[in-house]
């Protein structure tokens, strides 16, 4: 009896992109005034949640990848250390090659 099941992997689809914004804050341009308001509303809500907004500088491939990644699967996001601008080639990630 064979096993059907499908091998969970994961796959860098995106890198070096520039966040416009997070949260309630999604780089809609705002007067310092409407800023400053803004910030002291979110100062009281400091928690974190999967389900905060993020606002992405992509072009339409690399927004085509990302839709078709939400739709297929769980996506995470990942923020690397100011100034690591570098590409790296990334094989695809699973569990069988993790244990080996």
């Amino acid at each position: 009896m064979g096993d059907n099941r499908k091998e969970k992997v994961t796959a860098t689809i995106l890198q070096n992109v520039l966040v416009l914004g997070v949260g309630s804050n999604l780089g809609q341009g705002l007067s310092s005034a409407q800023a400053k308001a803004k910030a002291k509303d979110e100062s009281a809500d400091q928690s974190f949640s999967s389900k905060m907004g993020l606002s992405l500088a992509l072009n339409p491939n690399e927004a085509q990848y990302l839709s078709l990644s939400l739709k297929q699967g769980d996506v995470a996001v990942v923020v690397r250390g100011l100034g690591d601008v570098e590409l790296h080639p990334m094989e695809i990630a699973s569990f069988k090659r993790l244990i080996k």
